[in-house]
């Protein structure tokens, strides 16, 4: 039986003001049998106690009107176009493990500035970093892995600089607990090298973890939030 996992993508327009910044939503989109009417078929991932079902893991946009979001338990990709007339998403691709060499789940995903490199987190048994490219022509991502490297624990989440020359990751890791890469490509060479790791400065009053990265737009910071 193929099973399609539930993913609930919402998008919504930003209103903004002097004063004020309002949301309004104006689509939503779901992948067909979606476990919201075929929740007897799903079997959940556990995450301690907790049940969890196809969770919608990662969501990012890229060239002015295409979505692709990622499922943790179904272990997939799937890319929308958006017509900004009809308000509608129109389905354009989908990947999945036996497409690409996933090896686990998708925990994390982020898009270079220059919205030609995807970047996710694997998790399972064998946690890693993975790129991707984006064709320029057909806005899809290109299912062949350009690179992949391992990563010591559960990478939570991924973002580039503004400048789409560094990649920093956070992970349950206490000692590599953020890790900072020099993302280099040329012509057709790309490598990506780890040029820094800091430990989790909060050992000492808690364990509790990162959960999300991010820098500035003029590159002066990095700002990393624990969990409380």
């Amino acid at each position: 039986m193929s099973v399609f996992y539930f993913l609930l993508t919402l998008l919504y327009s930003v209103f903004v003001s002097a004063t004020d910044l309002r949301l309004d939503l104006i689509a939503t989109v779901t992948t067909p049998s979606s476990i919201l009417t075929h929740k007897q078929d799903y079997t959940p991932l556990f995450v301690g106690a907790r049940a969890r079902y196809g969770t919608a893991s990662g969501v990012v946009w890229f060239h002015d009107k295409y979505l692709a979001s990622f499922n943790l338990l179904g272990q997939r990709a799937d890319v929308y176009e958006f017509n900004e007339t009809t308000k509608q998403f129109s389905h354009l691709q989908q990947f999945s493990q036996q497409d690409t060499g996933l090896i686990g789940p998708v925990l994390s995903a982020t898009i270079s500035p220059d919205e030609t490199l995807l970047a996710v987190a694997l998790c399972g048994e064998n946690p890693r970093i993975v790129f991707y490219k984006i064709d320029q022509e057909s806005h899809r991502i290109v299912p062949e892995q350009l690179a992949s490297f391992p990563y010591p624990k559960i990478v939570h989440n991924l973002r580039f600089s503004a400048d789409g020359r560094f990649l920093g990751a956070v992970s349950f890791d206490k000692v590599e607990t953020i890790n900072i890469y020099a993302v280099e490509r040329l012509d057709n060479i790309f490598s990506c090298t780890r040029i820094q790791v800091i430990a989790n400065p909060h050992l000492s009053t808690t364990a509790n973890p990162p959960k999300v990265i991010n820098f500035t737009q003029d590159g002066k910071f990095a700002i990393a939030a624990y969990v409380s």
